[in-house]
């Protein structure tokens, strides 16, 4: 068994995170087979996708609470096609989070900017 973690942003909520992990698996062609949870991971989302059918499951795990995303490859479930999207998938699946993070950062406005300039205070010269 293979696990591989993803790189999960340190101020991304995770919200919509499973958007992105579904999107990016069907815009590789890949087909959602199971969606469900672990027992060891309460309240996580688990994905098994197949790449039509060929052999091999590419499963997919994202725990929000513990702020982890991350792929198990296993013994019996190994195939070729996994280790070619896997990277790209990989990618697709960060650079969304990247976005997601951006999406829910707070704007900063010339007020905003103003405000914490001026409650600093500086030493008279």
């Amino acid at each position: 068994m293979q696990e591989i973690d993803f790189a999960v942003p340190k101020r991304c909520e995770l919200v919509g995170a499973d958007r992105v992990i579904e999107t990016i698996c069907l815009q590789m062609g890949l087909t959602l087979t199971l969606k469900g949870s672990l027992a060891k991971y309460p309240g996580c989302i688990h994905w098994h996708y197949r790449n039509g059918k060929l052999r091999g499951t590419l499963e997919l795990t994202l725990c929000a609470t513990n702020r982890r995303i991350w792929a198990k490859i296993q013994a019996g479930r190994r195939a070729d096609w996994i280790e070619e999207v896997l990277p790209t998938i990989r990618k697709g699946i960060e650079t969304g989070l990247r976005e997601l993070q951006k999406k829910h950062e707070p704007n900063l406005t010339a007020s905003s900017l103003t405000l914490r300039a001026s409650s600093h205070s500086y030493p008279e010269t």
